[in-house]
């Protein structure tokens, strides 16, 4: 059962806000292309296949379908239930911020869910770390491909460091003991206290493991 911290928190208004975000970051963008050089575009806008748009947008939008199905599963792994409307309104809302770099805006629905359930960050930021890793395996099952179709020394590199980042964050997953005596020599150094949540971080994330 889920626990609400702030019954005065309005969900909707939030969202609304998020949105008022995204709309003016987008027009932002479309004006830095425009300016940047706009007889180039006007070019390449002639020259595309228009017909291709409605087939990538159903492609687009089974994949966020499927993420946010995959988000939804994940929630219910550590324990937040939501109904599947709230589930898609928390992550649609977290989407909006993925034109920040490294999509680090979608921490976002870290902030979201502890609203709404009081529950904290170290408990929802290892599903978004995760979601990432998860983007990342498929990005080198995709990077797969290039190695049979392309075998350009990008793609092998891309390939070998993509790897190589999954392979630690399991292993530190797994053996959290050296990460866990880095963090108590950081808290004797600086008198913090974040051993607690650290290890929450770990407890959560080896729920999806």
């Amino acid at each position: 059962m889920i626990k609400t911290k702030n019954k005065n928190f309005d969900f909707k208004k939030q969202e609304r806000k998020i949105v008022q975000v995204f709309v003016f970051a987008f027009f932002l963008y479309l004006i830095f292309i425009i300016l940047a050089d706009i007889h180039k575009m006007r070019s390449v806008s002639l020259s595309f296949h228009w017909i291709l748009i409605p087939i990538t947008m159903v492609f687009i939008l089974c994949n966020y379908m499927f993420r946010s199905l995959r988000f939804y599963y994940l929630l219910r792994k550590i324990g937040i239930r939501f109904s599947l409307k709230e589930t898609f309104s928390i992550f649609f809302a977290g989407t909006a911020m993925t034109v920040t770099p490294g999509k680090m805006g979608e921490a976002v629905k870290s902030y979201l869910i502890k609203q709404k359930t009081g529950y904290g960050y170290s408990r929802t930021i290892p599903l978004l770390i995760f979601e990432r890793v998860m983007d990342g395996v498929a990005m080198i099952v995709l990077s797969i491909g290039g190695l049979y179709f392309f075998q350009g020394k990008a793609v092998v590199i891309f390939f070998l460091f993509s790897g190589s980042l999954v392979i630690i964050f399991f292993t530190l997953i797994l053996y959290r003991r050296p990460v866990i005596i880095f963090f108590q020599c950081i808290e004797k150094r600086f008198h913090l206290k974040i051993i607690g949540a650290v290890n929450t971080f770990f407890d959560h994330a080896q729920m999806f493991m």
